[in-house]
């Protein structure tokens, strides 16, 4: 009767190791089951290459540099891929001597304000601040001008708003801009 009681308790504690193991996701348990490729619920997202249009101030006036981007449906990924490019264009240029990476990008809910966190200050500490600004401006005027349907961005370094002395970034930055 003790070797019954012992087996007994040898299997619920087994079955019990192996629930634990399920329940936090040591075990992954996959049945087989028959694919469908036309599920309703799937839809793959959509790329395609555009033609964008990069602008900044340089020897005191406008500069465009045409570029061929993968754009995506989502905005989110969009305002990166194509503040990426316009990081790369100024380290190209030379306006930029530290490189700077854009680490992330946020939508506000109603999708009007994106948040642009930036690893360090993309602006020279000791440059002018009409230089500064047009800095800006050169950014927010490329995401005006390819249409990413947003109206305010927020700079950010390391998820904390971007501190300059000439130049207040304690609240958004209208994509509007202030050249027209």
């Amino acid at each position: 009767m003790t070797k019954q009681w012992y087996a007994l308790f040898a299997g619920a504690f087994i079955i019990g190791l192996i629930t634990c193991a399920y329940l936090n996701n040591w075990i992954i348990i996959r049945l087989p089951y028959r694919s469908n490729v036309n599920e309703q619920w799937y839809t793959a997202p959509t790329t395609s290459k555009k033609k964008v249009t990069i602008f900044f101030w340089k020897h005191d006036q406008w500069r465009k540099e045409m570029t061929q981007l993968i754009w995506h449906q989502e905005h989110e990924k969009n305002i990166e891929t194509i503040t990426k490019a316009w990081l790369s264009v100024l380290e190209d240029e030379g306006l930029i001597t530290t490189p700077a990476r854009l680490q992330s990008v946020l939508l506000s809910p109603p999708k009007t304000l994106a948040y642009l966190s930036f690893d360090r200050n993309f602006l020279p500490p000791d440059g002018p601040t009409y230089d500064k600004w047009l800095r800006i401006e050169g950014l927010l005027k490329t995401i005006r001008e390819n249409n990413i349907p947003i109206a305010h961005v927020q700079f950010l370094v390391d998820q904390q708003p971007m501190s300059d002395y000439h130049l207040d970034f304690s609240n958004p930055w209208s994509v509007a801009g202030f050249l027209g």
